[in-house]
């Protein structure tokens, strides 16, 4: 992808940083917005962002904005070189197919443990997170519909804490920027992904782990799946599939 001017990107987003008096503060806020643009899609992968440009736009000095931009070129989110712009980094789709398949492994691993702690209060708090996600799919808020999806995976992995709970949640974030940018007829994979959803929550209702760890590993095989063989049909994904057998069993997927 050509690489496009910052300013021309963002200039329909919502800029702007809360005053912080702490120095440490103020580059944690930079860094959390910055790398919210990259993997909502405003920053699409490829784009170059000026330092200075941003920083007057944010109204903060490059001394933080440095900082912020080693913690998003740690990520992997950013990438920089001297004396040249600091540029999104591309999505490899090898990339995105070995975090599918550790998600699946992970995910799968994660209601196995969950499963029995899931109360009544938990399964009807993802029923009203599976509620919120089909109305804002029948307004086609996208980005609204991202977060409700969230906060209803996050219910079934409650089980899962520490450094593992923040590995699954970076790879989700991560891989998040594939699908945003090559989604593809988006009501028409809302809808499937509303059914997965629903037989996913009745399967935990219904405490059947079996059923509710091959739909979600089903569920995130699908998501990438369908996308890659849009962006990227030439691709085999290896990653993705041995997940899938190793969850389902060698006989399926």
């Amino acid at each position: 992808m050509p690489s496009t001017d910052w300013e021309d990107m963002v200039m329909s987003a919502e800029i702007g940083l809360p005053q912080r008096a702490d120095g440490r503060r103020l580059v944690v806020d930079i860094h959390a917005h910055v790398r919210q643009l990259i993997l909502d899609g405003t920053l699409p992968p490829g784009s170059t962002v000026a330092q200075a440009e941003l920083a007057r736009t944010l109204g903060v000095s490059r001394t933080p904005l440095r900082e912020a931009f080693r913690m998003l070129q740690e990520e992997g989110l950013l990438e920089t070189a001297p004396n040249q712009r600091a540029r999104v980094s591309d999505i490899d789709v090898a990339y995105v197919d070995q975090v599918y398949g550790a998600r699946i492994l992970l995910e799968s691993l994660g209601i196995a443990l969950t499963l029995p702690e899931l109360d009544a209060e938990r399964l009807s708090e993802m029923r009203a997170h599976l509620e919120r996600m089909a109305e804002l799919a029948e307004a086609g808020d996208w980005r609204s519909w991202q977060q409700a999806h969230h906060d209803f995976h996050a219910v079934h992995s409650t089980r899962v804490g520490g450094q593992v709970r923040q590995i699954m949640s970076s790879l989700a974030e991560h891989c998040q920027r594939y699908i945003t940018q090559n989604r593809v007829h988006e009501a028409q994979t809302l809808d499937v992904a509303h059914r997965e959803h629903t037989k996913l929550l009745e399967a935990l209702e219904s405490g059947d782990q079996s059923t509710a760890v091959e739909s979600i590993a089903r569920h995130l095989a699908r998501t990438v799946l369908t996308t890659m063989a849009h962006a990227a049909p030439e691709y085999e994904p290896v990653g993705v599939r041995t997940a899938l057998r190793m969850v389902l069993g060698t006989s399926q997927g």
